[in-house]
């Protein structure tokens, strides 16, 4: 429950919010699919340039955050291990579960609520599923609801991603910048090695957290400043 709450976070902050906003504007622009295809791309840009990194960061932080905003008291080294472990697997999902409120939403703005649905349906069948297998076949416990979750947010979001492509009839890389998504890889890949080597220095808890996000969030943004792809809710030219 307490990993759940803290991965949950960049869906609910960033995901859920930013789908809200957009709506209106991918309402507007239904009739012209070029349009349409292009303000999608560049939403999807704008979700993955706030979620990617901050699920790298918990990823490697997961132990310091764990140990500072629930060590103690009844919350024992065993809890804390547990805890982090399973927010170490579950917070990948978030990348997924991020960008389904867009994508969903896209299908509601061309007046279909039907495919997100149906699709939807399947996705939690194959959660169901797979938190079968792993908890009682590979003996997981209570790991196997993270790696579900992972498959069944994964599923779910890549499928809608590529029956949108389908309905507006546009190639997927209409919907999605490879360049620009390698871009922020790249950058994640240096600010996850960044908080590594801070790792390796013994702080305690705060210190190690506070150090942290302070590099990485000086070094991401840096490395954006340079290569000059801050996202932008306008779309692109």
């Amino acid at each position: 429950n307490y990993a759940f709450n803290l991965q949950s976070l960049p869906y609910a902050v960033v995901g859920v919010s930013f789908s809200l906003a957009i709506f209106s504007t991918l309402a507007q622009k239904s009739d012209d699919k070029k349009e349409f295809a292009s303000i999608v791309q560049n939403s999807i840009y704008n979700v993955m340039f706030w979620v990617l990194p901050s699920v790298v960061g918990v990823f490697m932080l997961r132990y310091e955050l764990v140990d500072f905003l629930l060590g103690g008291g009844a919350f024992g080294i065993e809890e804390a291990l547990l805890t982090s472990t399973t927010l170490g697997v579950f917070i990948w999902a978030a990348l997924f579960q991020s960008l389904i409120p867009l994508l969903a939403r896209s299908f509601y703005a061309l007046e279909d609520s039907r495919t997100p649905l149906i699709l939807s349906f399947f996705a939690v069948l194959l959660g169901a599923f797979a938190s079968y297998f792993f908890a009682l076949k590979m003996q997981f416990g209570v790991v196997a609801l993270a790696y579900s979750a992972i498959l069944s947010s994964a599923f779910y979001a890549l499928t809608l991603f590529f029956f949108l492509a389908r309905k507006i009839n546009v190639s997927v890389f209409a919907l999605f910048s490879l360049k620009k998504v390698s871009l922020l890889l790249f950058s994640s890949s240096i600010m996850g090695l960044a908080l590594f080597v801070i790792q390796k220095i013994n702080y305690s808890s705060f210190v190690t957290l506070l150090v942290s996000v302070l590099v990485a969030v000086a070094l991401y943004f840096a490395m954006h400043s340079i290569t000059k792809t801050f996202p932008s809710l306008q779309k692109d030219q």
